[in-house]
């Protein structure tokens, strides 16, 4: 059964700019050798080492992200990002906060038929990377369910706007922020939305987990009310594990919507092969191309 969210029966998924539904997929196989003659590269995901090895480096990885020292998190910062990083998130910050007035007349986007604007924040200098389409389509998503009925996977939205909704984080602490692994919580609630902003990318990669990503999922999937909807955003070219599920989705049930970086702060909707022809860090800081994936029970 493929559910084929905000298309319309009569329309065809291929009409939605930057949608990639489980019927395209599909067709996808079939249309490889075709790809190859336009001289166009077939999407083949990176090798991905032993879970063991990449358990090890996730441990060691952790106390970058969750130590209190400095000097941990800035040595994590300098290996993700770059030592780049070190002297021009300053200078984002600082030029931002003069430029960020007439940012929303500048840029917009379109997403699932909207058009949105980017938000932009001095926290963490959104307009720097995906974070300002990130929230922007939280944010969309949001106005549709009450918060009684919303979860937040990962303490994002938080750090930059007044949240009413429960939020788990293993790791994070936060006012109203629950402390534990999704993959353990046992609940008779069942959700409207389940909402995920660049968090699954971590699981096993920045920081160490028993679960596998494709196995967190189909866990949070048993959350969602009937009708509900697990949004996710991800970095494409951040995790190996991730760029993989994304190419050989395993769950019927799916649409995935793709961006990527028409300019520093400008955000285009695109198909998969833009969006994976965009790596991490390819062309602008951060992510140059993301994912928005749609799941439903």
């Amino acid at each position: 059964r493929i559910h084929l969210a905000g298309t319309g029966m009569g329309s065809a998924p291929s009409e939605l700019p930057g949608c990639e539904d489980g019927l395209l997929r599909q067709l996808r196989a079939s249309e490889q050798e075709s790809h190859q003659e336009r001289d166009v590269p077939v999407l083949r995901s990176k090798p991905t080492r032993p879970r063991h090895q990449r358990l090890q480096t996730s441990q060691a990885i952790m106390k970058y992200l969750y130590d209190s020292s400095i000097f941990w998190k800035t040595k994590w910062f300098v290996r993700r990002f770059g030592w780049q990083e070190l002297w021009r998130k300053p200078l984002r910050t600082f030029f931002g906060i003069v430029l960020m007035p007439i940012y929303p007349f500048l840029y917009r986007f379109t997403y699932r038929g909207q058009e949105l604007t980017p938000v932009f924040s001095v926290t963490n200098c959104t307009w720097a990377g995906e974070r300002c389409i990130e929230l922007a389509i939280a944010n969309h998503e949001l106005m549709k369910h009450q918060p009684d009925r919303v979860l937040e996977i990962g303490n994002v939205l938080a750090h930059y706007q007044t949240v009413k909704h429960l939020v788990i984080d293993k790791h994070e602490k936060g006012f109203g922020v629950v402390n534990m692994d999704v993959v353990d919580v046992e609940s008779s609630l069942r959700y409207d939305l389940i909402l995920s902003i660049s968090t699954f990318e971590h699981i096993g990669f920045d920081a160490p987990s028993n679960s596998t990503i494709r196995c967190t999922i189909n866990k949070v999937l048993k959350l969602l009310a009937p009708g509900g909807r697990l949004v996710i955003t991800v970095p494409i070219g951040y995790n190996p594990e991730v760029d993989a599920l994304l190419l050989n989705m395993p769950w019927m049930n799916f649409q995935v919507y793709y961006f990527y970086r028409t300019g520093f702060s400008k955000w285009e909707a695109c198909g998969i092969y833009q969006a994976f022809a965009n790596p991490y860090r390819s062309k602008y800081p951060y992510a140059n191309a993301i994912a928005v994936i749609h799941l439903t029970v």
